[in-house]
């Protein structure tokens, strides 16, 4: 383990109930049944040092369910309020038979803006309570193809200071178990520890390769040298590690994953005293916020 640092991870396979924790990777899929089958997410977060801001960090390639790139424009980290962000993998998009389309975003900022206690956990639980009413509504042939490959559907994350200003990371994993016929809901958080890397999507192995720095190619990555490998308190820094992460993951994909990860990649400071700093983001990731009755506005370029 490195000096200075916390990892935290969830376990890898089948089930949602097998979990262990040391850097956190899960395997993510993106959208809807209904010839709209997307897949491949990755998202970092890096605590502060001192506790007093969070990195997020997300690429931005969606794949069919064949695992073949579709675009290179996914918005997997968006600001909800001007003090929270929400992340999502899976099947953030699922329409039903009828064509009605839930949007896991969407619901994030409907949940953010009709709740009076915005701390992580009461986010991520309203979050959960409303996509599992949601889900409960689809035929089991639905259910069943949201989960061919794996018994998770989407995962769906508030990331926040709260009116305590301890950093918090809560999230919540909907499922569906095939042998037992129905869903399956897993709550997790991240206690924050100072200078913590936390992540879920592909790549685990390569994440870990990289932050302990030991092989060549994470070496030339990033030099061993440099301070932004090692637990910081300046978010130039955190922010820099985050990217180099997940450039490493995309970069060096093989297999079954290569090419699951790729394009631009977002990069958010949420600071202790309620401000979201976008370090680089999609254009288009802006229009999210400002349909949620955000007042998060692009750069000018």
């Amino acid at each position: 383990m490195l000096p200075g640092y916390h990892f935290a991870s969830v376990e890898g396979g089948t089930s949602l109930r097998r979990a262990s924790w040391s850097i956190a990777i899960v395997l993510a899929l993106l959208p809807s049944p209904y010839g709209e089958d997307r897949r491949g997410s990755l998202v970092v977060l890096v605590f502060s040092k001192n506790s007093d801001y969070i990195v997020a960090a997300a690429e931005s390639r969606e794949l069919d369910g064949s695992g073949k790139p579709i675009n290179d424009r996914g918005c997997k980290v968006i600001a909800v309020g001007n003090d929270t962000l929400f992340f999502a993998t899976g099947f953030y998009r699922i329409a039903n038979q009828s064509g009605v389309l839930w949007n896991a975003l969407t619901v994030a900022g409907a949940v953010y803006k009709a709740s009076n206690n915005r701390d992580a956990l009461s986010l991520s639980d309203a979050w959960a309570n409303r996509a599992f009413h949601w889900l409960r509504q689809l035929p089991e042939q639905d259910l069943e193809a949201l989960t061919d490959k794996t018994d998770r559907i989407v995962t769906g994350g508030f990331i926040s200071f709260g009116r305590s200003g301890i950093p918090s990371a809560h999230y919540q994993k909907l499922g569906y178990s095939r042998d037992e016929h129905r869903l399956i809901r897993l709550p997790g958080s991240e206690s924050a520890l100072p200078g913590q890397v936390w992540a879920i999507g592909s790549g685990q192995e390569l994440l870990t390769e990289f932050l302990n720095g030991k092989t060549k190619r994470a070496i030339e990555a990033l030099d061993p040298k440099d301070a932004s490998r090692l637990a910081s308190a300046d978010p130039a820094m955190s922010s820099n590690l985050a990217r180099k992460a997940i450039q490493f993951a995309m970069d060096n994909t093989t297999g079954a994953e290569k090419g699951s990860l790729g394009g631009p990649i977002d990069i958010a400071i949420l600071r202790r005293n309620g401000t979201i700093e976008w370090v680089s983001r999609k254009r288009e990731c802006y229009k999210i916020d400002q349909d949620q009755n955000n007042s998060n506005n692009p750069p000018a370029h």
